[in-house]
């Protein structure tokens, strides 16, 4: 597989991959875990996504002889065909709210889209979906698994403000704002699940490589989870 390797100022670098986004996540998992056992010394993160792998490291640090490890690392990365040796961390049943209230843009889906209401949220609670990487702010998940039904282009204009929760979609992905922030997806619906805590360790709820599947609830049981998950982590 052919790939190729930038600068990303004097802090880090990003290895550009020839391959399919399709076909990406468990190959570049595999690797980001062969960089970060044998490079972890002087790594302070290792960041995989679809087709890349950023590297971050402390300015003047990353030294010749260590770049020629690294080529090292990635002459002999794992081949797809090995990829059945990833496992995944865990599974992760996420509650969703699907309501008016909570999902402001899935009346519109599901008139653009030919579905009821019902179909949809049928649709999109039956897959299980794979956590490819965690990026856009800390904790987002993006999630690999969408039936092509539901795929949907963003916003033509952003929202300034999309509640913490809020479950959307976007192409053939769909993902979860874990803090209220501007965003231009999709909203179907919003979790009560806290995604991204400080205090916790790690603080992302979710990681790469874990499974996910979504349940439908009601508003009543969306705030009686809320209320019930803020004053836990509260604690």
């Amino acid at each position: 597989m052919n790939y190729s390797i930038h600068f990303m100022g004097d802090s880090a670098i990003i290895i550009h991959f020839e391959i399919k986004a399709d076909e990406s996540f468990p190959l570049l998992q595999l690797i980001a875990k062969d960089i970060e056992r044998q490079l972890g010394s002087i790594i302070l993160e290792v960041v995989p996504a679809y087709q890349s792998i950023t590297i971050h490291y402390t300015p003047s640090i990353l030294s010749h002889d260590r770049m020629a490890e690294l080529e090292e690392i990635l002459k002999t990365m794992p081949r797809l065909n090995n990829h059945s040796t990833l496992s995944h961390s865990r599974k992760v049943i996420i509650p969703v709210c699907y309501d008016e209230e909570y999902a402001p843009d899935l009346q519109q889906l599901c008139h653009q889209l030919a579905l009821s209401k019902e179909e949809f949220i049928s649709l999109h609670t039956r897959p299980v979906y794979s956590v490819h990487f965690i990026g856009f702010t800390p904790g987002f998940p993006f999630l690999i698994g969408l039936p092509p039904q539901l795929s949907a282009s963003r916003k033509p204009n952003p929202r300034l403000k999309v509640k913490a929760g809020s479950v959307g979609i976007a192409g053939s992905q769909t993902g979860i704002y874990p803090e209220d922030s501007p965003g231009g997806w999709q909203i179907i619906g919003r979790t009560p699940v806290p995604l991204f805590i400080t205090s916790k360790s790690p603080p992302s709820y979710l990681c790469p490589g874990d499974t996910v599947v979504f349940t439908s609830i009601s508003s009543t049981e969306y705030k009686l989870k809320l209320n019930h998950l803020t004053t836990r982590n509260d604690t």
